[in-house]
């Protein structure tokens, strides 16, 4: 039996922050379940023993455990996504328009409250319907592994944390008590310094504390030794954290290194721990009071030594109980075939019989490249969920007999439609638009798609676009989009639909048609819209015919297109064909010109770059530059690439 095998995405490799200690404690427990967890970064490589990625793709994943809202899907797998922020934190964010796509972009999600914080997901998830009953659970827990003798030698009030509010509110979480406590000198604070916090720009979160220790390693475990030796722990939430019924992860160190507990009055913290842990009523309008309740409860530990010793074991033992990862873990395990049948109910094809109509015409004379083209297309078809698929590949007559000896053993349909594309000297005697007018008569199915040698589809590509299709009763759709960039990563191009004024962008000869539209696989079509165009027109098409029906579709106001809300599709660099027999300005022009009564705006590049402030523009170009000359996986590249987008967004609708 194969080993089970999932992922952990690591949002920012290199960085030690709560999130890698979460991965470090969800490998041991993954091991202890025997199941292999890997540490990725958002592009899918491996991470090394220092959180670093590597050049190494993880494959073979049954699902990818997102941690972060700022993760992107990048890869062609399960996501499930953990629901462990209050709404407030990423709306505190210019990004949370990014932030909501991200969210969208998961399959499935793993919630443990019923209040704010899956309201949130829901309220996200409005346009893009999941059903959440029976939802996995997960929480930033411990191995059972981790578990460490209760210890009151030297009780202090143990508090740790990155203190990060103080870089967005200016003031820390708890500060005011925390000052109190700090006088009284019965509190040791853990958390960065100057030193450690140079992404935070040198700032020491601690500043001015005397009963501030040092920084803990980020490595999942040092904390609970430092935790054990005070026996005591502050489990204090935010504010947002305890409207939205969160509960800090400390609860779970403090289980797991044998302490005491003293809390605030979170709701979800006494309904799971109940007469186990000490609670105080949390007065944020009088810290004093919050104060004095704490060193209340501190005394008592003091003078009952053996009574706060029972206490630490019996959180433990609910702990050991209910809410260790391995726990966790395994009714993930066990209960993803239930949420992978929830996932095909809410987004794919409601219709396994309607069939989808996959057309390639392959634009080669010769034989080895027009063979890793038609492997590419014939791959991306056999990895579809969706198995009603009916592939015609359109190739030159004289690669017919050798591209079907290759393609015997293929377990998809498929037919070869050979026709006579190129001339004794190996120019192309017809365009790719009359070839496919000649093969657009066959197509008998429900829906059809053209498709580039340079797409890649996720699994799930042809039937979430059916089940858009299907849902909105439209006649065009299209999924988000990925690009490949330089280096050959995977980036994210677009999670949303073209809109009308997107058409003036590609209005503008070769650069523009090669870099800003969509592959033609992003699309899935109704067959009615054969019907929009007769086959004469496809004469002065080479290659983008598929523009010729959205662009008409769109213009001409006979559908709009409708987004799927999905993340399933990259878009490669399409090849260049050099003999081709319409250049692509000229293509564009022409296909612009089906539409010339119902065209958007002006169709001059400059004019319609002129309405666009002077400033961000140069703003994009400049930091575009940047990004061209620095590491595509550093830190910093991931930092100017969201400002980046954030401003493409906002003024290019990109």
């Amino acid at each position: 039996m194969n080993k089970r095998r999932f992922g952990i995405i690591l949002t920012w490799p290199g960085i030690k922050n709560a999130e890698s200690e979460i991965i470090s404690r969800t490998m041991r427990a993954a091991q202890e379940i025997d199941a292999e967890c890997v540490p990725i970064d958002n592009y899918g490589f491996v991470l090394d023993a220092n959180y670093e990625s590597t050049e190494k793709k993880a494959e073979n994943l049954e699902f990818v455990l997102s941690l972060h809202y700022d993760t992107p899907k990048l890869i062609d797998a399960f996501y499930y996504h953990t629901v462990w922020n209050p709404p407030e934190i990423p709306l505190k964010f210019d990004g949370y328009r990014q932030s909501i796509d991200n969210y969208i972009m998961n399959d499935d999600y793993l919630i443990y409250d019923k209040g704010s914080m899956s309201a949130h997901l829901q309220s996200i998830l409005l346009e893009s319907p999941r059903n959440l009953t029976d939802a996995s659970v997960m929480m930033g827990t411990f191995p059972k592994s981790a578990i460490m003798e209760p210890n009151l030698a030297n009780p202090k009030l143990f508090y740790c944390g990155m203190n990060w509010d103080i870089l967005v509110d200016k003031h820390g979480r708890n500060e005011s008590l925390m000052k109190l406590l700090d006088t009284e000198g019965v509190v040791k604070i853990f958390g960065p310094n100057a030193t450690t916090n140079k992404a935070w720009g040198g700032i020491h979160p601690w500043a001015g504390y005397k009963c501030y220790q040092y920084p803990i390693p980020f490595d999942g475990f040092s904390l609970l030794d430092e935790l054990n030796k005070c026996g005591i722990c502050l489990v204090f939430s935010s504010d947002v954290h305890r409207r939205a019924g969160a509960v800090t992860n400390r609860a779970f160190e403090a289980c797991a290194a044998g302490a005491v507990i003293i809390s605030d009055n979170n709701l979800l913290m006494k309904q799971m721990f109940g007469d186990a842990a000490l609670f105080v009523d949390y007065n944020k309008n009088n810290p004093k009071d919050t104060f004095q309740q704490v060193m209340e409860k501190y005394r008592w530990i003091l003078d009952h030594k053996k009574e706060a010793m029972t206490l630490a074991r019996q959180s433990q033992q609910i702990f050991l109980k209910k809410y260790t990862l391995n726990a966790y873990l395994e009714k993930i395990f066990e209960n993803h075939p239930n949420r992978l049948e929830s996932v095909k109910t809410s987004l794919f094809s409601k219709n396994s019989q309607e069939q989808v109509h996959v057309l390639y015409v392959c634009p080669y004379s010769d034989l080895k490249r027009a063979g890793e083209a038609i492997r590419k297309v014939v791959n991306n078809v056999k990895r579809q969920i969706f198995a009603s698929i009916y592939l015609t590949v359109a190739l030159d007559i004289t690669l017919n007999e050798f591209i079907c000896e290759q393609l015997k053993d293929t377990k998809i349909k498929i037919s070869i439609y050979p026709v006579k594309m190129f001339d004794s000297n190996k120019n192309m005697v017809l365009t790719n638009g009359q070839i496919f007018a000649q093969i657009s008569r066959y197509i008998n199915s429900e829906y059809f798609m053209m498709t580039d040698a340079e797409e890649y589809w996720f699994r799930d590509h042809v039937t979430t676009l059916m089940r858009t299709l299907q849902d909105s009763k439209g006649m065009l759709a299209c999924s988000g989009q990925l690009y490949v960039d330089t280096n050959g990563i995977w980036q994210v191009k677009s999670f949303d639909r073209p809109k009308e004024k997107d058409f003036i962008l590609y209005y503008n000869g070769k650069s523009a048609l090669k870099t800003s539209f969509p592959c033609p696989g992003v699309f899935l079509f109704d067959k009615v819209v054969l019907n929009q165009l007769p086959q004469y027109v496809f004469d002065s098409i080479d290659g983008n015919e598929y523009l010729a029906y959205v662009y008409t579709s769109v213009l001409n106001k006979k559908t709009d297109v409708v987004f799927s809300k999905r993340m399933t599709f990259v878009c490669g660099r399409r090849a260049d064909c050099k003999n081709k027999l319409v250049q692509p300005d000229q293509e564009m022009r022409y296909i612009q010109g089906l539409c010339r009564y119902h065209e958007i705006g002006k169709d001059d590049f400059g004019m319609w770059l002129s309405t666009i402030p002077l400033k961000p523009y140069i703003i994009i170009r400049s930091l575009r530059i940047i990004m061209r000359v620095i590491p595509k996986k550093s830190w910093l590249y991931i930092k100017i690439g969201k400002i980046y987008g954030r401003y493409c967004r906002k003024y290019f609708n990109f």
